[in-house]
């Protein structure tokens, strides 16, 4: 009796997960995604300045640390799930399914959090390292008020960067 009660929720599992599918999360999940591949994508990040680089790399490191607390918490959920085992009650069964599903659910979303953030971090960190490099020679027509004669004076202005 309790096979089958088990076999039953068993096949009820896919039904649940993918109703939830259905819901409509995908339209925001591909916006999310189309808006942080714009963001980090190598275009973008050549002409960020430092502090946008700076930003998008706390990002990132956020990121990867959240991963990296994701997979531990969910190993730790999933050991303690098959250490608790199974002593052939269906009520500590269910929860030892349950728990042990949720581990591993936990632990498969918080490894490409890891491999993103780091990716993420591996280029912002490139970027600065060859924005250093460059330096660049600016000049451009300015206007300054003179105080002393009540106008305006045209004039140059030059910047410099390296």
């Amino acid at each position: 009796m309790n096979k089958i009660l088990m076999h039953g929720f068993l096949m009820l599992i896919p039904f649940f997960i993918s109703a939830q599918n259905k819901i409509g999360t995908s339209h925001i999940t591909q916006n999310a995604y189309q808006n942080s591949a714009k963001t980090y994508s190598l275009e973008n990040l050549q002409h960020a300045s430092i502090q946008e680089l700076e930003y998008y790399q706390f990002k990132a490191e956020k990121l990867s640390t959240f991963g990296t607390i994701a997979t531990i918490f969910g190993g730790l959920v999933l050991g303690t799930a098959l250490l608790i085992g199974d002593s052939g009650d269906i009520e500590e069964t269910m929860i030892v399914i349950l728990t042990g599903t949720s581990g591993l659910i936990t632990m498969v979303i918080g490894i490409p959090m890891i491999i993103t953030g780091k990716k993420r971090i591996k280029r912002i960190n490139s970027i600065k390292n060859h924005a250093s490099i460059d330096f660049g020679i600016n000049i451009q027509p300015c206007v300054q008020y003179n105080m002393v004669t009540q106008n305006c004076q045209s004039g140059m202005s030059v910047r410099i960067t390296f």
